[in-house]
């Protein structure tokens, strides 16, 4: 029978977290903040009878991630596998191709439109590709609740809820989204 409210508040950033274990130290340190805050509000409407409560949040990220990725040596892309000691078989002849080199000619339409987005190494090891790729995500909920006495023996409460969010999410080479709403 008295209102009440709160509000809160968390928030992060780069400049008070330890550098990112992953990223190169020769280029600056990736971008990361994540804000989330909210408030909340109740209280009765009718004394004894009838109360009601909301509330509000909302998060914000924005953060660049460190990924990795295993490609292909770019020669190998090119059909070119003059590196490799294994004899390249020609799936028609069973005949090695010469030179380890498959014909321009026989790489498949498909492969070839494929071929020119697959980024080359640029480290080394297994995972020879590093990328820093933005994610991002924004969500916003609401939600209300009204209760009501109606008997000593009977009481009832609607609720609603609202969420909207969106993401976007990287990986080293290709990007992702999940967009969700929701009520209730």
């Amino acid at each position: 029978n008295r209102l009440s409210a709160a509000a809160f508040e968390n928030f992060r950033h780069h400049a008070l977290n330890a550098r990112n274990y992953f990223a190169p130290r020769s280029e600056p340190e990736p971008e990361f903040s994540r804000n989330r805050f909210g408030v909340s509000l109740g209280g009765p409407l009718l004394r004894n009878r009838a109360f009601a409560f909301g509330s509000y949040e909302r998060l914000s990220a924005n953060e660049e991630e460190v990924q990795f990725a295993n490609v292909p040596d770019p020669n190998f892309l090119r059909g070119n596998f003059s590196s490799v000691s294994t004899p390249i078989r020609d799936p028609l002849t069973g005949q090695p191709f010469p030179g380890n080199v498959i014909p321009q000619e026989r790489i498949v339409p498909f492969a070839a439109i494929q071929i020119p987005v697959i980024p080359a190494p640029n480290i080394i090891g297994p995972n020879n590709y590093r990328a820093i790729r933005p994610f991002t995500e924004d969500s916003d909920s609401l939600s209300f609740r009204f209760d009501e006495v109606l008997s000593g023996d009977h009481t009832l409460f609607q609720r609603y809820m609202w969420f909207d969010s969106e993401q976007a999410i990287p990986s080293a080479i290709t990007d992702s989204g999940r967009p969700q709403v929701g009520r209730n």
